[in-house]
């Protein structure tokens, strides 16, 4: 088999990684000095204001016990 029947399938990114580690090693630096420096400039609260959502549902059955109420209505 001569050199113009083989055919080599090369990927643009692995291939451009494998043959360019310290730039690969850079831009893996930056990107990670970028997240650190914009996690610091997060702002921060030591007790954040939290509301949860409720609900209240009240139903009106005279005459009967909590215990009928709650097993007839739900």
């Amino acid at each position: 088999m001569s050199k113009e029947n083989t055919i080599i399938k090369e990927f643009g990114l692995s291939t451009f990684s494998v043959n360019n580690r310290i730039s690969v090693m850079f831009l893996a630096l930056i990107i990670l000095i970028m997240g650190v420096s914009a996690y610091n400039a997060m702002p921060r609260e030591s007790f954040p204001e939290i509301t949860q959502p409720e609900i209240y549902v009240g139903v009106l059955y005279p005459g009967n016990s909590p215990k009928d109420v709650e097993n007839l209505i739900t």
